[in-house]
């Protein structure tokens, strides 16, 4: 996003000629995800916001989710929030050739995820819905702010941490006896900053071993999960362990159904909010001609 917000700098076209217009959707589909990437030049306070939240929120996602399901989900959320902003079309109509941009409808659908993963588990939670509701909030009394967007990036990742979280309950775990090479330096860990969320009970990279062959059902591959924290590890024979998700292809192959349809949920949504509209674009289209 900081490459493509210099390249606007740069050159100025970049920015119309990719950002999300309702009237212009139907005909350039991929301005739902483009825009995303793109944020307002003489605001570099949003985009810094968007950066610093991904940064944070996504390290402690990243060790649940796994990178390609984040990605997934960044996706997902950024169309979610622009489908959303098309909703305001229909009551303003000024609204049809206005210009989105941004990834604060991802943003919001991470800090979704993150809530709804805390919920499933019971986890501590009160934090993420304060940091939700005030950010929603602000969006009310800052100028040209797409409250509605961030509304439907939040809806999405809450389905998705929905989800994610029910997995994680359903999921299977062994336990991996810490050693030095795994572990790192214990005192540097526990006075190491917090992560935000639920990061506090993730494992660090560091405290990650290798998936071993002799795990059980004989898994395709492993995820680190949720455990107690660094401090409160479990012990087996007197040693420290961590507990380690067991990843089965069936769980993969559900993910995978999972994510693409809610895709294919939102592609729906889309095709039937043009379908429905499209005397209004075509008209609006005729009158900017």
């Amino acid at each position: 996003m900081i490459v493509v917000w210099v390249l606007e700098l740069i050159f100025p076209q970049l920015l119309p000629r990719f950002a999300f217009v309702p009237a212009i959707g139907i005909f350039e589909p991929w301005r739902f995800l483009t825009a995303a990437f793109l944020h307002s030049i003489p605001m570099p306070f949003h985009l810094a916001f968007n950066c610093w939240a991904l940064w944070v929120v996504g390290r402690a996602l990243e060790p649940v989710l796994g990178r390609l399901r984040l990605l997934g989900a960044f996706v997902i959320c950024a169309i979610g929030a622009m489908l959303a902003q098309c909703l305001v079309s229909l009551i303003n109509p000024q609204a049809w050739v206005t210009l989105t941009v941004g990834a604060s409808g991802a943003v919001f659908g991470f800090f979704g995820i993150v809530l709804a993963i805390q919920r499933v588990l019971r986890l501590p939670w009160s934090e993420m819905a304060a940091l939700i509701g005030i950010n929603f909030i602000l969006g009310f009394f800052l100028p040209n702010v797409a409250w509605v967007a961030h509304l439907g990036g939040l809806l999405v990742g809450l389905v998705i941490g929905a989800y994610t979280g029910w997995s994680l309950r359903q999921a299977q775990f062994v336990t991996v006896p810490i050693t030095p090479e795994n572990s790192g330096d214990s005192e540097q860990s526990d006075s190491s900053p917090s992560k935000p969320g639920f990061g506090q009970y993730l494992p660090s990279e560091s405290d990650l071993p290798e998936p071993s062959e002799d795990l059980p059902n004989n898994p395709s591959s492993t995820d680190a999960t949720i455990r107690p924290s660094s401090r409160a590890s479990s012990e087996t024979n007197g040693s420290a362990v961590l507990l380690q998700r067991v990843v089965t292809p069936k769980e993969i192959a559900r993910d995978v159904a999972v994510y693409l349809g809610l895709f294919a949920i939102l592609v729906g949504c889309n095709w039937l909010f043009y379908h429905f509209n499209y005397e209004a674009i075509y008209a609006i289209l005729q009158l900017s001609a």
